[in-house]
């Protein structure tokens, strides 16, 4: 019987899996707007998105790569998941640690990507566009960093739609301390209890959730087995995948575009799909140095271009669909993910250096007071920014009362006018 091996990952394939899986979720979230929009299965289930996928394929056989990522390219997630979930159990599962110190390290490295990024955007609307943040703006901004946002009901896609990860993640890191002490201790048949109590608590708790614009499949409830799968794989240095499993695990997959029953499992088979093709992939790229630098380049950068290209997507959308042309959206699309590069290395390069100052011990004001520093700096911008955008606000009523002022001036004179010519009649 014929295998397919796979073996585990090393720590520049981790950065290529990194870089292979925000290239599937940056096209993604640019071709998901592009017309022709199909849909995708993401975190709701209905079958008319892979119907109308073929129906535009059969019409246009150029629209492949929008229709590739628009229905599939939102599965780099579970890249992201299974690999956050290798990384951390593989640096973790021989050392002792405690709660607070590891949920407190996740966070000091998430947070500041998160207010970099948004801060950012604020400054990127402002002078690509011109258009200071309303009061709405700033409190779905606020959503977002509070880190709740996908358990509020209708708020886990508000201010930047991608940011929903950056909660669900930190969900992640909040709860694996448990799951590793139970792996330790009761080894793969833990993992496997979990993996089904994630099933049961979504296949039957998430539609009554539904109806409260709560979407489990938008929390770590909704993806627990991709959790476990990305734990047990982590002591298998070579694991042997039968080829008929592999053929079955594709047809469940497959199924998962047009049965909801089947779509349930479609997160955790895609993972078991993806990775004998992109270990593959991996090694057969980085014989050219070229080609794996770029990886690594694109998988260093990938914590801020999943935070940044959610908002820098939109006039190269707008531009793509004013074309409305299959090969100019791909162009536009390429154009789009460098840029997105770019911009997320130089706010990388800055991150680096504002932690390089905070922890720097040769500098007599103390750390505490740096981060203060820091914080105050970022809420000054910020309410500067909301101080411009009042003193606008005013400046327009001000016109607004004027203009007012001076149409009921000429309607008084007006009537004034006609009441003289009475009198002189």
């Amino acid at each position: 019987m014929r295998h397919i091996k796979i073996s585990s990952l090393s720590k520049d394939e981790t950065l290529a899996f990194k870089a292979l899986g925000i290239i599937l979720i940056v096209f993604h979230n640019y071709f998901r707007w592009v017309e022709p929009i199909t849909g995708e299965n993401e975190f709701y289930f209905s079958r008319g998105n892979i119907t109308s996928s073929i129906d535009v394929l059969s019409s246009n056989l150029l629209e492949l790569i929008n229709v590739f990522f628009n229905y599939l390219g939102h599965y780099g997630v579970q890249v992201f998941i299974f690999v956050s979930a290798y990384g951390l159990t593989k640096a973790y599962q021989n050392n002792s640690f405690s709660y607070r110190g590891f949920v407190g390290k996740r966070f000091a490295k998430l947070y500041p990507t998160m207010l970099i990024a948004a801060f950012a955007m604020v400054i990127f609307n402002v002078i690509a566009h011109g258009n200071l943040p309303t009061k709405g703006n700033l409190v779905e901004i606020g959503v977002q960093l509070s880190l709740l946002s996908t358990f509020l009901p209708n708020k886990a896609l508000v201010a930047v739609g991608p940011w929903w990860f950056y909660s669900f993640i930190f969900q992640f890191y909040l709860l694996f301390p448990l799951l590793l002490k139970l792996y330790k201790k009761y080894r793969d048949i833990a993992l496997i209890l979990i993996a089904i109590a994630g099933y049961v608590i979504v296949i039957f708790l998430n539609p009554v959730l539904l109806n409260y614009k709560i979407n489990l499949m938008q929390t770590v409830f909704g993806h627990l087995p991709e959790f476990c799968l990305g734990i047990w794989f982590v002591n298998r240095n070579e694991y042997r995948i039968n080829v008929w499993f592999y053929i079955s695990i594709w047809i469940i997959f497959l199924l998962g575009s047009y049965y909801r029953e089947f779509w349930y499992f479609s997160h955790l088979t895609v993972i078991i799909v993806l990775f004998p093709i992109l270990q593959g992939l991996v090694k057969n790229l980085s014989r050219f140095s070229l080609i794996h630098k770029f990886l690594s380049f694109i998988g260093i950068v990938s914590v801020y271009i999943f935070a940044t290209h959610g908002y820098l997507r939109w006039d190269c959308v707008n531009l793509a669909n004013s074309l409305n042309h299959p090969i100019a959206e791909f162009l536009i699309g390429i154009m789009f993910f460098l840029f997105s590069m770019g911009f997320s290395w130089m706010l990388l390069s800055a991150d680096g250096q504002i932690r390089k100052w905070v922890n720097n011990t040769s500098i007599k004001v103390n750390r505490t007071w740096r981060i203060i520093i820091v914080i105050g700096v970022l809420g000054g911008l910020a309410v500067s920014v909301k101080a411009c955008q009042s003193i606008n606000w005013s400046r327009s009523k001000k016109k607004e009362q004027t203009s007012q002022n001076l149409n009921s001036r000429y309607i008084t004179s007006i009537i004034n006018l006609q009441k003289e010519g009475d009198c002189a009649v």
